[in-house]
C-alpha cells in the first residue's frame, strides 16, 4: 500500500502546483473514495471498471434472481422449488457444468472464500459467489488502497476537499483529457 500512498501524495502536489499529470483514473475510484454511501458494488459499477467482467456476470445474477423468484412462489412445495431450481441454466449450461469456483475470475490465486479454489459454485450458493466478486472487485478488494491513496493525499491537503469536484471533473484535473493530435488540427508558424 505504500505506492498507494506515494501516488496519492504525489497526486495532491501536482493539484497544488496546478499541473497535469499523465494519470488515467477511472471516475469510479473517486467515487469509492467518497465512502460506502455513495456507491455500492453492482454489475452497473463494475462495467464502468471491467466490461468483460460485466458482461459474464450478467447471466449469472439472471440465474440468480430466476432461483429467488421460484424460492418465493409461494404456489410451489418444497421438492417443486428444489426441482425447478435444479433446472435453472446459464446460456443452456447448469451452473454446476460450469465448473466455476470460489476464486476471482481470471485471478485463480484470489479466493474469494477459505479454499476457494476447491468450493464449487453451484446453483444454491451462486449468488454468494456473484456478491463476493462484486464486493472483492469495487469493495473491500480495493478499500485499502483507496485509504492508502487518501492517507497520501491528505498528508499535503485534506481528501475532503476534493469532495468539491465530481468524480469525472476529478478526472479530468489528473489528466485524461482526449486531445487532437492531428496533422490537421496543429498550425505552423
Amino acid at each position: 500500500n505504500i505506492f498507494w500512498t506515494h501516488l496519492g501524495k504525489f497526486v495532491a502536489r501536482s493539484m497544488l502546483d496546478s499541473r497535469i499529470i499523465d494519470i488515467s483514473f477511472n471516475p469510479i475510484f473517486f467515487r469509492l473514495g467518497k465512502g460506502a454511501e455513495t456507491i455500492t458494488p453492482s454489475l452497473g459499477a463494475i462495467e464502468a471498471v471491467d466490461q468483460t467482467l460485466a458482461r459474464s456476470l450478467r447471466p449469472l445474477r439472471k440465474a440468480v434472481l430466476a432461483k429467488k423468484a421460484i424460492d418465493q412462489n409461494d404456489q410451489l412445495t418444497a421438492q417443486q422449488k428444489t426441482e425447478q431450481i435444479s433446472k435453472i441454466s446459464v446460456h443452456g449450461v447448469s451452473v454446476d457444468d460450469m465448473a466455476l469456483d470460489f476464486t476471482l475470475p481470471g485471478y485463480p490465486k484470489i479466493h474469494l472464500a477459505p479454499r476457494g479454489a476447491h468450493v464449487p459454485v453451484t446453483i444454491w450458493n451462486l449468488e454468494e459467489y456473484v456478491d463476493k466478486v462484486l464486493d472483492l472487485t469495487l469493495g473491500s478488494g480495493v478499500k485499502a488502497q483507496i485509504d492508502a491513496f487518501q492517507a497520501g493525499f491528505s498528508q499535503v491537503f485534506p481528501y475532503v476537499a476534493v469532495h468539491a469536484f465530481t468524480p469525472d471533473e476529478l478526472v479530468m484535473l489528473y489528466g485524461k483529457i482526449d486531445e487532437d493530435w492531428s496533422l490537421e488540427s496543429k498550425f505552423f508558424l
